[in-house]
């Protein structure tokens, strides 16, 4: 084999594989990144909300944001507080406590989550309720990000 061979072998194989590499990032099937608006607009999609309740729900969701922001902040905070005892010889780590109020702050937030879809439910017309009922057993697949396919 000689040079000339070789290099178009080489040169032949990376562009083969440029392609595949091209193909593969622009494949629609591929799961991407979680997207915040993307339960946002199957919500509006599924309710047919119209323009005003759309802006209501807007001002829903920032308030839950906010809301479950707050208590994301306090559950971290439980978190490094219990795992800084793994290197500190303080003493047995204080885990049923530190433990038991992640749990209670985690029940906060479902409960949070559950007040928040029955504001979504009082924004709809009576013609949206079914529609709304339909929704409500999607709603924990809806949030959920899309999870990488098994290879």
């Amino acid at each position: 084999m000689n040079k000339y061979t070789f290099y178009t072998i080489i040169i032949a194989g990376l562009l083969i594989s440029n392609v595949l590499l091209v193909i593969f990032a622009l494949d629609p099937s591929r799961p991407r990144g979680f997207d915040p608006d993307r339960p946002r607009n199957i919500i509006i999609g599924r309710l047919d909300l119209d323009e005003e309740q759309v802006r209501r729900y807007d001002i829903l969701i920032q308030a839950h944001r906010t809301d479950i922001a707050a208590k994301d902040r306090e559950i971290m905070h439980c978190k490094s507080e219990l795992y800084a005892y793994l290197t500190q010889e303080k003493g047995p780590a204080p885990l049923d406590s530190l433990s038991g109020k992640i749990g209670q702050l985690q029940q906060e937030v479902e409960k949070i989550h559950y007040a928040h879809f029955l504001q979504i439910r009082a924004l709809c017309r009576p013609e949206q309720l079914s529609a709304f009922d339909a929704l409500s057993r999607d709603i924990a697949g809806i949030f959920n990000p899309p999870h990488p396919r098994p290879r």
